[in-house]
């Protein structure tokens, strides 16, 4: 697993070495304290600067998860998707294109569903765009909305976007209606993280 905008590594990467079923291959974190925390709490773990300048090779990593910049989605960073220089989720998407991952997982706000691609375009625009994206590099989406104080007994109540990408040419063997359901049907249960 490769984490993207790793923060302090208290998300993605936490979970995944929790559970002892992942190996993590990478962190990326631009924030030099962030840095050093992230190397305290997983030494050895490679951890590169910028998303943006990552060159690792298609089929090297099968899990890429991210947890990119909050503010050009949010009511507090004025919504301005796009156009705001802290968005970071263009070049993530890129680095999926190119890596071609099994997996890829998101988190954020929801605000991301309904923010603007850029001020005074229609609301819900930069993730029907994200939407498209994935679809093009060969990804079907499913995404939730979870209330945290509930989910993971956090004192922070708020709500947050997960968002798991599957590739269409990697999962060899599996049907989309087993992985993802069908309106008239569960998935079929998996032993993924």
């Amino acid at each position: 697993m490769l984490d993207l905008c790793s923060g302090i590594g208290g998300g993605f990467p936490l979970c995944g070495i929790t559970t002892g079923k992942v190996q993590l291959c990478g962190l990326c974190e631009i924030d030099s304290f962030c840095k050093q925390i992230l190397q305290k709490r997983f030494p050895g773990v490679p951890i590169y600067n910028d998303v943006r300048d990552l060159r690792i090779q298609k089929g090297e990593i099968d899990t890429i998860t991210a947890s990119p910049p909050c503010q050009p989605f949010s009511v507090e960073g004025h919504r301005r998707g796009g156009a705001d220089e802290r968005d970071c989720i263009p070049a993530v998407l890129q680095l999926v294109s190119r890596i071609q991952p099994k997996f890829f997982c998101l988190e954020n706000v929801p605000g991301l569903l309904s923010a603007p691609q850029y001020p005074g375009d229609k609301p819900g625009t930069y993730f029907l765009q994200m939407l498209r994206q994935l679809y093009e590099y060969g990804y079907d989406a499913e995404w939730i909305v979870i209330g945290t104080r509930f989910r993971f007994g956090t004192k922070w109540s708020g709500e947050r976007l997960l968002f798991i990408a599957t590739s269409r040419s990697r999962i060899v063997g599996v049907e989309k209606d087993d992985l993802l359901g069908t309106p008239n049907r569960k998935p079929k249960p998996r032993n993924w993280v």
